[in-house]
């Protein structure tokens, strides 16, 4: 405690030298404690600019000063700009928004805008004031006024923290939506048990998308060298996709997230050359092992989407080696279709899933498949930042959790097959299994609840899919409405197929049930470790697939929820049946 005190001490004293120093020992001094510190930093230009910070400027920092620590009342006289050793934020006095820099292999890069937006189109004109809030070598907290172009008041809080690659926002008052602009190949809505859904500037049909993203997206930057995720604390929150034209052609130019007072909205950046990938496959070589042209900057977990008509892509996670020819042969929906050989990736296009593809219209397709990192292995370096990262450093939860929490499973402390099964597989591998058997039985109990409540939540989609079914064919027999509602009507289609299909998954507690019989008979005799391992993989198993259906069917009613909205902005005539839908969707995701 006494060296990090030593330690802050004297780069509060170094930045008060630094501050005196640099009108005639230029910005050597500044620079140098900058680029050899993880901390965090908060710095006065001398004098404002009228345009964005060129790269030139942002290295050279000519004029600027550090605002020494702890000083919470400075008065800029110059633009406001706070960093650490991955992000600078330069808050411009005649800027509408915040402009933010990333660390790049060729220095900073400019990757994004963010503006505090009031209701409808009333933007920010300017920044009002700043006020520090917190500033010391483990955080910067600024709180910001923008005046709008109608003369009122939106304020937000910005805080950055030593080495987090991600900018955290509160709305504040005033503050309705945050508009994120930052060019993007392609947006991704991550879902970790299911298929993604992913979004090119030819899903637009107008200017704006809405996306069926609870919490979080990814922007896949132009370059293939960076990826911006967005996330938000507020489960209520909406978000929109916004499309431009550019000099390139279309393009993702940035999301709108709704802002809800009290609840956070984070900003990350993660950096790489080929940080993610996108290639092209041909309908002539659906059939065959395929390379990709790409070579992963890092080990870690790559996910693949091979993207269809709609935006619902077809999603896995590449394996070490790849699947036998049976499943193949079986096209089992569990197949992988990516998987490295001898550090080379390698994917074979899947069968796709939908209703809308056949052989006839598919001759001479390409298809795109794009790779991004999703979560990090034993393999990844400290350095790199996954999705899966950001996730827990922000909302706190990882990708099992955070489905568990949406259904409402967060109040069953490790209940879940594979938190309990691998708690029984220590005490077999121990040999304490029989002073514990009590204890087993009494968690094996409990993760056999976790499994039926699960099965009645899914059974639940079920109900949805046939109420929402009842209502769309009721549309289908008036032509013009049927017609408005088109997609929608596939997507409540698909979904209650889907659910018919895995109606199997009925079985699966009572598949867990005599597994979980099986373990506790184990307990006490010699050599039952192997076995009781069998079993807890089964179980496992068991919980994977509960998993994916669940994740799979909140999807589907968030993408089912999304279309009604569409439909109703653009749609009158189909207004009536799309917002009942509409109500049977928010209740279905409300539910718990």
């Amino acid at each position: 405690m006494r060296l990090y005190q030593s330690t802050v001490l004297v780069l509060a004293v170094l930045g008060v030298c630094v501050g005196a120093a640099s009108a005639s020992d230029g910005q050597e001094g500044l620079n140098s404690i900058l680029n050899e510190s993880p901390y965090t930093y908060l710095l006065d230009t001398g004098a404002p600019s009228p345009g964005a910070l060129s790269e030139r400027e942002l290295a050279r920092k000519t004029g600027w000063t550090i605002v020494p620590e702890d000083n919470l009342r400075h008065k800029f006289r110059g633009d406001t700009v706070f960093l650490n050793d991955k992000i600078t934020v330069v808050l411009r006095r005649s800027g509408s928004g915040a402009e933010v820099y990333s660390q790049t292999a060729d220095g900073l890069k400019q990757r994004a805008q963010l503006f505090a937006c009031a209701d409808g189109a009333d933007r920010t004109a300017g920044l009002s004031s700043v006020r520090i809030i917190e500033n010391n070598p483990a955080a910067v907290m600024l709180e910001l006024v923008f005046q709008t172009q109608q003369h009122k008041n939106v304020s937000a809080t910005y805080r950055l923290t030593t080495g987090q690659i991600y900018l955290e926002i509160a709305p504040g008052d005033g503050m309705n939506r945050l508009f994120i602009r930052s060019n993007a190949r392609h947006t991704v809505v991550p879902d970790y048990f299911g298929d993604d859904v992913v979004f090119s500037p030819g899903s637009f049909k107008g200017s704006r998308i809405g996306v069926p993203a609870e919490n979080f997206l990814l922007h896949m930057l132009e370059g293939n060298d960076g990826i911006v995720m967005c996330v938000w604390e507020s489960d209520e929150a909406a978000a929109q996709l916004i499309s431009s034209s550019e000099s390139q052609g279309r393009v993702i130019s940035g999301c709108d997230i709704q802002c809800i007072k009290g609840e956070r909205i984070w900003v990350a950046f993660m950096e790489g050359s080929n940080i993610w990938h996108e290639q092209l496959i041909s309908d002539q070589d659906r059939d065959r092992d395929i390379i990709l042209d790409w070579e992963p900057p890092f080990r870690c977990q790559w996910r693949a989407d091979f993207i269809k008509n709609d935006e619902l892509a077809q999603s896995c996670n590449f394996r070490d080696k790849p699947e036998p020819e049976s499943v193949w042969a079986a096209a089992d929906e569990q197949a992988c279709f990516c998987w490295f050989d001898r550090d080379r990736p390698c994917v074979r296009m899947p069968k796709l899933r939908t209703m809308e593809m056949s052989e006839s219209n598919t001759a001479g397709r390409a298809w795109p498949v794009i790779v991004y990192p999703i979560d990090r292995s034993r393999a990844t370096p400290l350095r790199v930042f996954c999705p899966t990262d950001i996730m827990r450093n922000t909302l706190g939860v990882g990708p099992c959790e955070y489905i568990l929490e949406k259904e409402g499973f967060g109040s069953e402390p490790h209940s879940t097959p594979d938190q309990v099964t691998r708690w029984v597989e220590n005490l077999f591998k121990k040999k304490k299994e029989k002073q514990a058997s009590a204890q087993i039985e009494e968690r094996l109990e409990q993760m056999l609840e976790h499994i039926r409540l699960a099965q009645t939540r899914i059974s639940q989609y079920g109900d949805f899919a046939r109420r929402a079914r009842k209502l769309t064919d009721k549309a289908k027999s008036n032509k013009a409405v049927a017609d408005a509602l088109g997609r929608l009507l596939e997507m409540v289609d698909q979904m209650e197929q889907n659910i018919v299909i895995k109606s199997n998954s009925a079985k699966l507690p009572e598949s867990a049930a005599r597994l979980t019989d099986e373990i506790i008979a184990l307990v006490g005799k010699d050599g039952a470790q192997a076995d009781c391992l069998k079993l807890g993989s089964q179980i496992r198993a068991v919980g994977a697939a509960q998993d994916k259906a669940l994740s799979k069917c909140r999807m589907a009613v968030r993408r089912i929820k999304q279309q009604c909205l569409m439909i109703a902005a653009r749609e009158p005539q189909a207004g009536d049946f799309a917002g009942k839908v509409r109500e049977l969707a928010e209740q279905m995701l409300q539910e718990k």
